[in-house]
């Protein structure tokens, strides 16, 4: 599978949920559309071999990923207790962690280690470690290619948890089936019963 394949389905999928995701809230929307900016610049950022960098885009998608679910579970459509909390964890410069994935309600214990196992293993790649090094010299692709599966995986997961499976049309049924987004899969099969 072409990774390139990945990144268009990433830049489908968010102009999908923008046009008709139901959460209307400023917050939500921005959030969409800065992922949406990080995912035009993972198109650069493969097109020129900078794996690294693609890699930070994707850290910055997933984390939004996370947080979108993370305060609809908490604050659902109430943006007030959104923006207050958002406001408080500014302020200790905390707007994201890792601990956000397991105090998402209602997500399963398997769901919750796999997010944080990709989001770990992205952070290896975007921090000054051994693997950061290691990544010119080992076949850059096939690495890319595991973690961008898994993390869009993700983000289709969160984000259909977010808005609902109403998003899904038939082509991305299609491109998420052709992709095994197998997450994402599972949780459609299961809101379409």
């Amino acid at each position: 599978m072409n990774l390139n394949n990945y990144i268009e389905f990433m830049n489908y999928f968010l102009i999908s949920v923008l046009s008709s995701c139901d959460l209307r809230l400023p917050y939500y929307t921005d959030m969409l559309k800065l992922m949406r900016s990080e995912v035009m610049l993972m198109f650069d950022n493969l097109r020129n071999n900078h794996y690294i960098d693609l890699l930070r885009s994707l850290k910055v998608v997933i984390e939004a990923s996370v947080q979108l679910f993370y305060y609809f579970s908490k604050y659902g459509i109430n943006e007030e207790g959104i923006l207050r909390e958002v406001k408080r964890r500014e302020r200790s410069a905390t707007t994201f962690n890792i601990k956000m994935v397991s105090k998402i309600r209602g997500l399963h214990l398997n769901i919750r280690k796999e997010i944080i196992k990709t989001y770990l293993t992205i952070c290896e790649f975007t921090h000054p470690t051994r693997n950061l090094l290691l990544i010119h010299k080992r076949k850059s692709k096939e690495i890319l290619h595991d973690i961008l599966r898994r993390s869009v995986d993700i983000m289709t997961y969160c984000l259909l948890r977010v808005c609902g499976t109403n998003v899904v049309n038939d082509d991305l049924l299609k491109m998420i089936n052709r992709l095994g987004l197998e997450r994402s899969m599972r949780y459609i099969g299961k809101s379409q019963r």
